[in-house]
């Protein structure tokens, strides 16, 4: 799993089985509460996380969203040759954020009124190919919190980020666009030496992971909802 602190979704490394460790981990917890299976977390930045998992250096990656390009990392559950969403780990959401003043929009579809400036997106994110098939001026950025600074100084029209990683970014002077840019699955990714190995363990596993994600995800994702000003408290762990 990546080496940032994106609570809710992950806490920072070493921080796993803590309470209220993160929804991610509690996802993987809870589907494999079943099986007698422990997990050792290696964290770190996603690029690396991909090579190790190539190389076979780990055996499952929590999470990514599926592209072509990346089966030659890893192995996505599928049905005949098409990607099975039904047995998705997570749904997740990226929103565009703008600065609460300006007149830029997002309906869905294209984004208006971006006055000349480039939108941002994080280097690596998935979306960002979609992104450039709008036609819009887009920059690709290491840092999600320098990319809101940006906002803030009106350098850029808007930020197109996960919306738990935009979430704690959000003050009197951003606000969040209605209308998501992208929903989309997201999936445990399993080496290719693991699954040929295990293939039946890995094909259970990415069932149990489609039923949690129908029966218990909604009830996590609650749960972490219910924190009390969660942006402040997650800023002190």
């Amino acid at each position: 799993m990546m080496d940032t602190n994106l609570f809710p979704l992950w806490r920072k490394p070493g921080d796993e089985h803590q309470p209220l460790p993160g929804i991610n981990v509690e996802l993987l917890n809870a589907v494999l509460q079943s099986l007698d299976i422990s997990v050792v977390w290696i964290r770190q930045p996603f690029a690396r996380c991909l090579h190790s998992l190539g190389s076979g250096l780990v055996d499952v990656l929590n999470v990514a969203s599926y592209s072509e390009e990346r089966e030659k990392y890893g192995v996505y559950p599928k049905k005949g040759n098409k990607i099975d969403v039904s047995r998705r780990f997570k749904y997740d959401i990226y929103y565009a954020f703008t600065h609460k003043n300006a007149a830029t929009d997002f309906d869905g579809k294209t984004f208006s009124q971006l006055d000349g400036r480039p939108v941002v997106v994080e280097i690596g994110a998935s979306i960002t190919s979609k992104l450039y098939g709008m036609g819009i001026s887009l920059m690709e950025h290491p840092h999600v919190g320098s990319a809101f600074k940006m906002l803030e100084k009106g350098r850029v029209s808007a930020v197109v980020t996960n919306q738990y990683n935009g979430l704690k970014y959000m003050n009197k002077n951003i606000k969040r666009l209605e209308n998501p840019v992208q929903e989309k699955p997201y999936f445990l990714v399993f080496s290719h030496q693991f699954y040929q190995l295990h293939p039946d363990t890995v094909e259970h596993i990415w069932f149990i992971s489609g039923q949690v994600q129908d029966h218990q995800y909604q009830s996590i994702l609650q749960k972490y909802a219910s924190i009390p000003d969660w942006p402040e408290s997650w800023q002190q762990h």
